[in-house]
C-alpha cells in the first residue's frame, strides 16, 4: 500500500510499485544508496532530500526504499522537521498516525535527534555531532585511520596540527621489533564485559534488523577472516509526480 503522509507526500515499500509502473522512465527522480545499518550516516543526505522534494512545487512526491519502514521514513521526518519545524517525536508522529510500522533503526532516531539540535542544519563543528562521527568511524574502523582521514578532509581538526604530532611507537613485532603502529592509529577504551552487545558477534536475518543467533568474541586474538555482508536493496528513492 502507498501511505499519504502529509499534503502531497507519499511513502511506500518497493513491493507495492515494482511491478505497476517505471517511475524512473515517467518522473523525476533521486537515488541515494545507504544502507539501513546503524553505521549509516543519512545526516548529510538530510538536506539535498529537502531541497529535492521542495523542487517539485506542490507535485505529488513518493519516496520509498525496500520495506518503506526505516530510511525512507527517516527522510520523511527529516524533511518535516525542517519544512515545518517540528521535534522529532511530532514529526513521527505525523508518519505513524498515516503508517504505524514506521521504524527507523536506532542510529537513525539518534541523527535525527542530532538534526533537531543542530536546527535542521549538518553542523560539522557541533560538538555532538562530530562525537558521533568518531563513534560511528570506529565501529566501521577500529583502527582509526578513517577517522583520520574523515577530521582532516572535512575540516573536523586542523590538518597541520594533525600531521606535527609525534609519531611514537607503539605496537611492534614481536620478532623483528618493526614498528607496525602509531599511538595515533590506536584509540582507548574500555573493553566491553560478557553481557555487553559489543562483545557478540550478531547475524541478522536478510533485510531486517531480527537477530537470528550471536557468537561470543573470543578474549584472545586470532587468524583475521573475511566477512561478507549481504543486503539486498540498498538504495532510497525519491520521485516527484504530477500535481
Amino acid at each position: 500500500m502507498i501511505y499519504r503522509i502529509l499534503n502531497n507526500l507519499y511513502l511506500s515499500s518497493i513491493k507495492e510499485i515494482n511491478d505497476q509502473v517505471d517511475l524512473k522512465s515517467d518522473y523525476e527522480w533521486k537515488q541515494i544508496e545507504v544502507t539501513d545499518e546503524v553505521t549509516t550516516n543519512m545526516i548529510p543526505y538530510f538536506n539535498e532530500c529537502f531541497e529535492f522534494i521542495e523542487l517539485a512545487k506542490g507535485g505529488k512526491i513518493l519516496i520509498h526504499c525496500s520495506q518503506g519502514v526505516s530510511r525512507s521514513v527517516t527522510v520523511i521526518a527529516a524533511y518535516l522537521m525542517k519544512k515545518h519545524h517540528l521535534k522529532l517525536q511530532e514529526a513521527l508522529y505525523a508518519v505513524r498516525r498515516k503508517f504505524p510500522e514506521a521504524e527507523p533503526n536506532p542510529s537513525f532516531l539518534k541523527q535525527l535527534k542530532l538534526y533537531e539540535d543542530m536546527n535542521y542544519v549538518e553542523n560539522k563543528q557541533n560538538p555532538a555531532y562530530k562525537a558521533y562521527i568518531t563513534e560511528l568511524s570506529l565501529k566501521l574502523d577500529p583502527s582509526g585511520q578513517n577517522l583520520r582521514e574523515i577530521t582532516i578532509n572535512d575540516g573536523l581538526v586542523n590538518s597541520e596540527v594533525a600531521n606535527s604530532k609525534p609519531k611514537l611507537y607503539e605496537l611492534r613485532c614481536k620478532r623483528c621489533r618493526k614498528a607496525l603502529a602509531y599511538n595515533n592509529n590506536i584509540e582507548e577504551h574500555e573493553i566491553p564485559d560478557s553481557n555487553s552487545r559489543q562483545s557478540q558477534f550478531i547475524k541478522t536475518a536478510p533485510n531486517s534488523r531480527r537477530i537470528i543467533s550471536t557468537q561470543q568474541a573470543s578474549n584472545s586474538f586470532g587468524k583475521g577472516r573475511d566477512v561478507l555482508v549481504e543486503n539486498g536493496w540498498y538504495r532510497l528513492y525519491i520521485y516527484k509526480m504530477p500535481k
